[in-house]
């Protein structure tokens, strides 16, 4: 099963066995010329001591033999079994490898279908509170409607009532004898008040223009008895009542389909609702699986490094260990092969003649003992010698009783019947035994099996608690590290503040220099300037030629007796060093307002720049404390799923405790029974054998007392 073993280290033990052997052989050739030797010197022992060696010797390698191969056997059991093992490990690590794979792809897509399947539960809901807004919208308009037009019907059906009851009170007497001012002016009021109202009313809800127009010819000509105006208003009151239930039953009808319309839509948006929450729910869920599965994955990895790195190492000592194994056996059976023969030498025909010749043997005279053994006279002797025999071989105090009871003498009836209630007690007591044998077997195979997968549950939650330990531990590191950084952006936020105060109010500081400076140039250009304007030299455009001197005056001649030089400069004679003065003035200006110019272009990049840097470190702080609060919380669920995995295990562990406190309970009656049901059965046996033995020998047997005398 096992090959490549090292080539060298073969031939140097078959080197050393081989040597090995011929020392052996060299002892034997020297054992066997003492031998023939001795016989000549008439000593019978030496050739005999040889052969007692040889066979002493092979006696040993055979034993050698099959101790070493008990312990191959056991150590190439053992490498089975670790290398399957491990071998399943590998491959079971391998399938979950694949199996976590599919699991963490599987958890991405169902995260971004949970994302996808969000976002369109979100526009869903927004769609239908948009509709029922609309809804709403619509049913507050019609209503508004309703109740208009139902005020204006409900008015006219008044004064439809109002003018009835005027012509019913007028009576039905002649207009001669009867009418009279007041009736015609309450008529003429109700009149009014119908016309008013039927300009009120909306163009669906109007009268019959026939009527209508019937009525407005009435006048003095008409008197109020008159049936037609009656038969005219009481047409009109029908049928504006019955447009006023009608309008009231249309609107009664819209709520109601209103109120459906909107029963349904609430109860979607309570689906969504539920359905959003649910796919939230599980798009967490599913984050964190993935972070566990992930988790997972990287520590099966690592595990699967280490299992194929001992898979190599044990496959490698094993095949060693098989090849040392191969080359021991086979030396040995060469050595074995060697005494065999110096055994077939030393034990042949024709040496044992030679040794025969050359040695004397002694001669002995064998002797014997006979012991004799006295019959017993009757059957109940011998039924007493049986019980005597077996109770001493089983110890039994029930059989020695019984056989003193046979030595009493009498009657045998009664032994024979307690022989008989004797030989059923012993079968009952060992069906008792099996019983209770049978019944502590199944409890232990049971405890055992209840021991077992309790410690299996308890192993599982151990891992489990483990697993989610590291878990815990790697998000309290993250959330370590994620607040680090969040410090870090709050202390860069600070900077980044107080940078941009220190900068601003630099700038405002160097502004203020400026336009300070500015204003005290343009004040001492207007200084010199002033005395050129005012008397009126014209001093030119200011040029780049600074501080340019005058220009020089030829000299004057000199004659002689001259006069004292009384030429005054002109008032403009040094106008051309103002003008450079003043140029230079002018230059320091406009390279002020160029720098103010240049500095606040500067300012406002550099305050765009702060708010920029600002809202994404305000944004990268958000993002921290987000993501702080869901470790946190990822945190808690996972404490939360630890502590509930270790009372598991606190209540494993007591159910093993009970198990095994159970077990040590039954333990001391059980072992008793399974260590000595054997022994115990055989005692019985023995009893059973003589109690049947004694039984045989009294059956029909009379004691000489009790014979019938002639």
């Amino acid at each position: 099963r096992l090959t490549d073993a090292s080539p060298v280290s073969r031939s140097r033990e078959t080197a050393q066995s081989r040597g090995a052997m011929k020392v052996s052989a060299a002892v034997l050739a020297a054992f066997a010329a003492v031998g023939i030797r001795s016989a000549s010197a008439a000593e019978p022992t030496p050739v005999t001591r040889v052969v007692k060696l040889l066979e002493e010797l092979k006696t040993r390698l055979e034993s050698d033999e099959v101790t070493e191969q008990a312990k191959y056997d056991k150590f190439a059991c053992w490498c089975e079994d670790t290398t399957a093992k491990k071998a399943e490990d590998i491959t079971t690590a391998r399938t979950t490898l694949k199996s976590l794979g599919n699991q963490i792809l599987e958890l991405k897509g169902t995260i971004a279908t949970r994302i996808a399947e969000i976002k369109q539960l979100s526009t869903d809901i927004k769609e239908n509170e948009a509709a029922q807004e609309m809804q709403t919208a619509v049913r507050t308009k019609e209503n508004t409607a309703y109740l208009a037009e139902k005020t204006e019907m409900e008015q006219a059906v008044n004064a439809l009532e109002r003018a009835i009851i005027v012509l019913k009170g007028a009576g039905t007497a002649p207009a001669s004898l009867r009418q009279t001012r007041a009736d015609l002016e309450k008529w003429s009021v109700a009149l009014a008040a119908l016309r008013e109202t039927f300009h009120k009313l909306p163009p669906r809800s109007q009268p019959d223009a026939k009527h209508v127009a019937m009525l407005a010819q009435l006048g003095s000509g008409y008197t109020p008895q008159s049936a037609t105006v009656q038969g005219i208003l009481s047409d009109m009151y029908s049928s504006f009542s019955e447009t006023l239930q009608r309008i009231s039953a249309d609107e009664a009808t819209k709520h109601r389909n209103y109120e459906d319309v909107m029963a349904t839509y609430q109860k979607e948006l309570v689906t969504l609702q539920e359905t959003l929450v649910t796919k939230e729910q599980e798009k967490v869920a599913a984050e964190a699986n993935l972070a566990d599965s992930e988790v997972q994955y990287a520590d099966i990895e690592k595990q699967l490094a280490a299992d194929v790195e001992y898979f190599d190492a044990t496959k490698a000592s094993c095949v060693a260990k098989t090849d040392e194994w191969s080359e021991r056996k086979t030396l040995r059976a060469e050595e074995v092969a060697g005494i065999d023969k110096a055994l077939a030498i030393l034990t042949s025909d024709e040496a044992k003649e030679l040794f025969s010749k050359a040695i004397k043997p002694g001669v002995g005279a064998a002797s014997f003992l006979q012991l004799a053994s006295i019959a017993p006279d009757t059957p109940a002797a011998r039924a007493q010698q049986t019980l005597k025999s077996h109770a001493r071989m089983t110890q039994s105090l029930r059989l020695a009783a019984l056989a003193a009871k046979v030595a009493a003498g009498g009657h045998f009836d009664e032994v024979i019947k307690a022989i008989d209630a004797m030989m059923v007690q012993l079968a009952d007591e060992n069906t008792a035994d099996q019983v209770k044998v049978d019944t502590c077997r199944d409890n232990y195979q049971k405890l055992d099996l209840a021991i077992q997968e309790n410690g299996w549950n308890i192993e599982k939650s151990t891992a489990k608690m483990e697993e989610l330990q590291a878990l815990i531990d790697k998000r309290v590191a993250e959330k370590a590290e994620v607040s680090k950084q969040l410090v870090e952006v709050n202390a860069s936020l600070a900077g980044m503040e107080s940078n941009r105060t220190a900068d601003n109010a630099a700038y405002v500081q160097a502004k203020s220099d400026d336009e300070k400076a500015i204003d005290l140039l343009q004040q001492a250009k207007t200084a010199l300037e002033e005395y050129y304007a005012k008397n009126g030299v014209e001093v030119g455009p200011l040029g780049n030629d600074f501080l340019q001197r005058g220009a020089r005056r030829a000299d004057p001649i000199v004659y002689e007796n001259q006069p004292p030089e009384t030429e005054f400069s002109k008032k403009g004679h040094r106008k051309l060093e103002t003008k450079g003065a003043l140029a230079a003035i002018a230059n320091i200006i406009e390279d002020l307002k160029s720098e103010l110019s240049g500095t606040k272009q500067a300012e406002e990049q550099a305050q765009l720049d702060y708010e920029k840097q600002l809202a994404a470190a305000q944004a990268l702080q958000e993002e921290y404390t987000n993501r702080i609060v869901s470790l946190e919380q990822t945190i808690a669920n996972r404490r939360s799923d630890l502590q509930d995995e270790t009372d598991k295990k606190t209540n494993h562990e007591a159910d093993g405790t009970s198990l095994n406190q159970t077990k040590a309970d039954i333990k001391p009656g059980c072992d008793f029974f399974l260590k000595n049901q054997a022994e115990r059965a055989r005692k019985r046996g023995l009893e059973m054998d003589g109690l049947r033995q004694a039984k045989e020998y009294l059956v029909g047997y009379r004691p000489p007392a009790m014979l019938q005398r002639k």
